[in-house]
């Protein structure tokens, strides 16, 4: 099975609700012909807070020929693994994060800037310290600055818990219903993993965990990901991953994986993009990236 893409709907502008994909005879040569995307301009909006106004309608792609085309947009078969990112994707954590380490910068006399922030999203260990390096010197002290930040964090996380993303419940029960095992790959430490899952009270939903330190290289390589089928005994092509960062993104795709981006803190570059099944804007809409028949498995 191949989930290579050929298209992505484009919907008219506002005032016409109707896909020209559908409809229309420039539609059907998209369909036959069209290798690319082309973002709909119309449905961009300013930053808000909600994650739906935040970024562009979600997009879905062809996951490849033998799939079905149900209601206009090719479909995915459902997976034999469902690879959960932890930070961004099942909690809200990253902008906790970001928030407490731009606090602790500011003691060691340093700026945090979102921009710097981003470009660290899903590295760990030797990875990020050569990003921190770039960015702040040879002597910025990255152990230091980041065991402050961590247990700053933990401590807020074990206060109030961890924020859950929205759709997350959701989605997971709808997982579990079809019996498809979950796990989570992330850059946090295993144990901290495990426990921030538990605080949560989510941990019951996943098989497994593999963290940062069960892996020698960070994404964008594609270790962590292929961690995960390894030790579910599976083919690669057989897993989905859930990502929301573009390192995250570049990992899985290297390691043909396919990869459903739910946007955190950016909207993935078209060139990471193209590398999605589905960039959507909530957990809660990817059950409808499966199709129809397979609903019912």
């Amino acid at each position: 099975m191949t989930f290579k893409p050929a298209y992505i709907i484009i919907e008219k502008p506002a005032q016409d609700k109707g896909c020209f994909i559908k409809k229309t005879f420039a539609g059907f040569l998209l369909l036959a012909f069209c290798d690319g995307f082309i973002y709909n301009e119309s449905v961009r909006r300013e930053p808000a807070d909600n994650a739906a106004q935040r970024f562009p309608e979600p997009f879905r792609r062809s996951p490849g020929r033998k799939n079905p085309q149900v209601k206009g947009i090719f479909k995915m078969t459902l997976p034999e693994l469902m690879i959960f990112d932890m930070d961004g994707i099942l909690f809200n954590s990253e902008q906790l994060f970001m928030d407490t380490e731009a606090i602790v910068f500011q003691d060691y006399g340093y700026v945090m800037t979102k921009e710097n922030y981003i470009r660290t999203l899903g590295a760990c260990g030797d990875e990020l310290k050569r990003i921190l390096y770039d960015t702040y010197g040879p002597d910025y002290p990255a152990d230091e600055i980041s065991a402050k930040t961590r247990k700053l964090v933990a401590e807020h996380v074990e206060k109030y818990g961890p924020e859950i993303k929205p759709g997350i419940i959701v989605l997971l029960e709808w997982l579990k219903s079809k019996n498809i095992p979950c796990c989570v790959a992330t850059s946090t430490n295993t144990a901290i993993a495990k426990r921030n899952l538990e605080l949560a009270c989510i941990d019951g939903y996943f098989s497994f965990v593999i963290g940062g330190d069960q892996i020698s290289r960070s994404t964008p390589d594609p270790e962590i990901f292929l961690a995960c089928c390894e030790k579910k005994n599976i083919r690669a092509s057989r897993a989905l991953v859930l990502e929301d960062s573009e390192n995250g993104i570049l990992a899985a795709y290297r390691g043909g994986i396919p990869v459903i981006c739910i946007p955190d803190m950016k909207y993935p570059d078209p060139e990471f993009a193209e590398k999605c099944e589905a960039v959507l804007t909530s957990a809660e809409e990817v059950p409808n990236s499966f199709a129809a028949e397979t609903e019912s498995a």
